[in-house]
């Protein structure tokens, strides 16, 4: 008798733990199904426009069909080291990893985790990024035949636009270049070696261009020497186009901003790409498909230069 339940008490408790250890399993098993589909977003640091890209990119993961539901993890570089996030991704093990910004995307790279990686909001890449097999993005940049629409819009009548560059922008001039002659207008290109050379520049571009368009380069379009070149635009009523609506707060007539949470959205797309199956290696760099112009009105009015009410509508206006 004392054998027959003792019998029947283990086979009692071998059930119970089979119960157990099957609830167990159901409620990890989500986890585990859901562990590939976390995407980690690393953001360069807090500033607005990174808000907007990482609030596009959100917006799109969220809306994907239901076999893509993913969490997303935001981490961000001006709060957290390049190591403790590091260590977190290899905790989390992502399917994807976002990067927003340069100095994000460029340290996710350096941290050789071999997890496909989107990047969004950089500009001008080094050729180690976008020769990487495991990457793709949006670039931050505009493409020279937006600009130049946008000149001709903005200031009808342009056919001479004036750039200063150096050796770090000779290949960004060459597209710009390039694309003048069917756009109905050209460059007037003036290659400064020194820093110190600039005045001379500046004083032979007003003779020759009717506009100055700024390049990304940092060389000559720093806090330092920006300041400058735009006192001389004004004083010589030189339209200045400048690199981004800092520019425009600054005093140049106008720049193009990228619509940051459109951007946000394309790089969303490409991550939901990838979350389906596809290589980063046969997605394309993107550029951003919309661009917002920041008009400084009392630029405008200074340089006499009146502005299509149309265009207004749509812009970001400054100074007004």
């Amino acid at each position: 008798m004392a054998a027959g339940i003792k019998k029947y008490s283990n086979t009692f408790m071998a059930i119970v733990l089979c119960a157990v250890v099957f609830q167990l399993l159901l409620s990890i098993c989500p986890v585990i199904a859901q562990a590939g589909r976390v995407v980690a977003i690393i953001t360069s640091d807090t500033i607005p426009a990174y808000e907007e890209a990482v609030s596009g990119i959100e917006e799109i993961l969220r809306s994907s069909s239901a076999d893509l539901q993913t969490e997303t993890i935001r981490m961000n570089l001006g709060s957290l080291s390049a190591f403790s996030i590091a260590k977190r991704i290899k905790h989390l093990a992502p399917a994807v990893i976002v990067t927003v910004g340069t100095k994000a995307t460029m340290s996710a790279l350096g941290m050789n985790l071999n997890i496909p990686l989107v990047f969004s909001m950089v500009l001008d890449p080094p050729a180690k990024l976008l020769n990487n097999d495991n990457v793709t993005g949006v670039l931050l940049d505009i493409p020279p035949e937006i600009q130049i629409e946008w000149i001709k819009k903005i200031i009808p009548g342009v056919t001479r636009i004036g750039i200063i560059y150096t050796n770090a922008t000779e290949k960004w001039l060459n597209r710009l270049v390039a694309v003048m002659p069917r756009m109905g207008c050209r460059a007037v290109a003036l290659k400064i070696n020194r820093i110190s050379e600039l005045t001379d520049m500046l004083e032979k571009l007003e003779e020759e261009a009717q506009v100055l368009l700024a390049v990304p380069d940092g060389e000559i379009y720093n806090s330092i020497i920006s300041p400058r070149i735009i006192l001389f635009c004004l004083h010589h009523k030189i339209p200045f186009i400048g690199l981004s609506s800092n520019f425009t707060r600054a005093g140049a007539l106008f720049a193009l901003d990228c619509d940051y949470r459109s951007t946000g959205k394309q790089t969303g797309e490409l991550v939901n790409l990838i979350l389906k199956g596809q290589s980063p290696s046969n997605l394309m760099f993107r550029y951003p498909d919309r661009f917002i112009p920041c008009i400084n009105m009392h630029t405008a009015r200074m340089l006499g230069i009146h502005i299509d009410r149309k265009i207004l509508e749509n812009a970001r206006i400054l100074a007004d």
